[in-house]
């Protein structure tokens, strides 16, 4: 019965208002990349050229819209997906090695962790990255207990697998690799036995990440990660102003996104280890699992952004339960009744987020790191209101009159999502043009009867104020930027 009911609240909270928070910039270029790779219109490699990103999220992405619904529901529904493994995996996980009475606890929290439950419901690569890093732990403490060879083979391929969804997963390898130490410390495994299983490990991982390098177009992948990561020479140059403004970020992410309860529970269980030998192992696994890749993070992060912390909330969850439980243990009082307190804290706070996610983003405003970190969510061209209305008011027209459709040769919105939800029109030709000069050719060569539309990213015009003619715009919620529809005039 208790699982029945753990499964409903997982489904209601992952699909409940799914589409509540329009699509984000980064979905509609994994939807429409995603599409177009398993379509041919585009090599696999395309996305390493373009942003130096691995292209298993888009290729994910693009497999979910096979089935016959809207785009952006068949990508969120994969999403859930593979939440659900991370929620699967994580409550196995916990209940090895956390108190069996905590369990439900634990999964409330995790359940309703809003920053997690953010990122489950939309078609982003941070899911995928949390479930792979949710089975890495799961598969190290199974080769703990058991020493099968069959789980560094799985640890192997989740990292070979990992690194084509998103190199983030590589922040978890130095845990495995002090879980290891441990292991050959603590339980006395031979040395030579685990640096064999390591060496097999590495040669899988190696084996299946190898593609990208062989190929010629590897070599952007690179480029794009200099973006967003210092190399070792960099790090020499001691770039401390980043690094204070990295600290001052997470701090504020972690406190914030998740609400300050899951730290502040974190550090409760801390001060409860001292005092008490038991789950003191487990306890310190877990905090390792969150803190090595806060570190890595802070001292190579470039341009970090709330995402990147992601991965490690269901192991922030397990920590907030285990410190909670503790003030259950001692308080039995006290600890129902904090602990009904903070879940019906996190369930509200999850609630907003799902419901009227713009009351949400009020509500962190008050807080500018933060709110600044997830207004590209909602204001900025990168948020998704507007988008829709502008390609359904360009649907309406194309009702009408068949049409040709111009956009800018970009990525993200409004662009990319103009071929996710027009590309099945055939009343609409959809023409990507860097100038004014490309609009003005293609307008000689189409039909008199055709009438030509632009579709702008706010006012990202070519220059073409005069040629063209506003019809009408859907703005932001907060912010001067709009979704812009025009009618090309002929001359």
């Amino acid at each position: 019965m208790l699982w029945f009911v753990f499964v409903m609240l997982f489904f209601l909270t992952r699909v409940w208002s799914l589409t509540a928070l329009p699509l984000f910039n980064d979905e509609t270029t994994y939807l429409r990349w995603g599409w177009e790779i398993l379509h041919g219109i585009k090599p696999w490699w395309y996305s390493f050229v373009v942003n130096g990103k691995p292209p298993l999220t888009m290729i994910v992405y693009g497999i979910a819209q096979v089935f016959p619904i809207d785009p952006l529901l068949a990508g969120r529904y994969m999403a859930v997906c593979f939440s659900a493994c991370t929620v699967f995996i994580s409550l196995k996980t916990y209940a090895m090695l956390f108190p069996k009475r905590s369990r439900v606890l634990y999964g409330l929290l995790l359940l309703f962790n809003p920053f997690l439950l953010f990122f489950d419901r939309l078609a982003l690569s941070e899911v995928l990255v949390t479930a792979v890093g949710t089975f890495l732990l799961y598969a190290g403490l199974r080769y703990i207990q058991t020493k099968r060879i069959r789980w560094i083979m799985c640890i192997a391929a989740c990292c070979g697998i990992g690194w084509w969804v998103k190199t983030t997963v590589f922040a978890f390898i130095p845990a495995l690799c002090l879980m290891g130490v441990w292991l050959g410390v603590k339980k006395r495994i031979g040395w030579d036995r685990l640096a064999f299983a390591m060496m097999l490990g590495i040669l899988v991982s190696t084996l299946i990440i190898f593609p990208s390098g062989f190929h010629p177009q590897g070599s952007f992948f690179d480029t794009g990660e200099a973006k967003w990561m210092f190399s070792f020479p960099e790090l020499l140059q001691f770039p401390v102003t980043t690094w204070v403004n990295n600290i001052a970020n997470i701090a504020t992410w972690l406190l914030v996104f998740p609400t300050p309860i899951y730290v502040c529970c974190w550090f409760l269980g801390g001060m409860r280890c001292r005092k008490q030998a038991g789950h003191r192992t487990s306890f310190l696994l877990y905090s390792l699992w969150v803190g090595i890749p806060i570190l890595l993070f802070l001292l190579f992060g470039k341009n970090l952004t709330g995402r990147y912390v992601v991965g490690i909330m269901p192991q922030l969850s397990a920590l907030a339960a285990y410190g909670l439980y503790g003030i259950y243990e001692k308080r039995k009082r006290l600890g129902i009744a904090l602990g009904s307190v903070i879940v019906l804290f996190v369930v509200s706070v999850s609630t907003i987020l799902i419901t009227v996610p713009q009351t949400y983003f009020q509500l962190i405003s008050a807080t500018p790191r933060a709110y600044w970190d997830m207004a590209q969510y909602m204001t900025g061209w990168s948020s998704g209101y507007g988008v829709q209305e502008a390609i359904t008011f360009i649907n309406k027209q194309a009702q009408a009159s068949p049409l040709i459709l111009f956009v800018r040769n970009d990525t993200g919105n409004p662009e990319d999502a103009v071929y996710v939800f027009c590309r099945n029109n055939p009343r609409i030709s959809i023409i990507p043009v860097i100038t004014k000069e490309d609009v003005a050719n293609a307008v000689l060569l189409a039909p008199n009867r055709i009438p030509v539309y632009f579709l702008s990213r706010g006012p990202a015009l070519l220059g073409m104020e005069e040629e063209l003619t506003e019809l009408v715009r859907f703005p932001k919620p907060v912010g001067g930027e709009y979704v812009g529809v025009y009618r090309v005039e002929r001359k």
